[in-house]
């Protein structure tokens, strides 16, 4: 019975949170630009010193980095190329308790114009 009702339902017009949608409305057409992304954060306590400098170095190693650029691999409000070991390690000599880490990996990655 209620496969029944579930074919009974697909010609019909409904309305989802993206708008209407018919047999082939707008929110088919929407959801080619949806994906799903994994995110995991996780932190670094300010515990020995040039700890957070020799993460920067390795997240600005070459293997890490798009086309070899590590010296072009950090940014911030003000600037598009960023030395990341020196800016974390400024960081931590000031004080700062924790270095947050933030991963974003979205499903189509590879299709993004970074």
């Amino acid at each position: 019975m209620l496969r029944f009702v579930q074919m009974s339902k697909r010609g019909q017009k409904t309305r989802s949170r993206y708008g209407e949608s018919g047999a082939g409305g707008s929110a088919r057409a929407s959801r080619k630009f949806n994906q799903r992304v994994a995110v995991r954060v996780n932190y670094s306590t300010n515990k020995n010193p040039g700890q957070w400098k020799a993460h920067g170095k390795y997240l600005a190693r070459e293997s890490a980095t798009q086309g070899g650029r590590a010296a072009e691999s950090g940014f911030n409000a003000n600037d598009q190329n960023v030395d990341i070991a020196t800016t974390l390690d400024n960081w931590q000599s000031a004080g700062d308790e924790r270095l947050f880490k933030i991963i974003v990996s979205p499903e189509f990655a590879d299709r993004l114009n970074l």
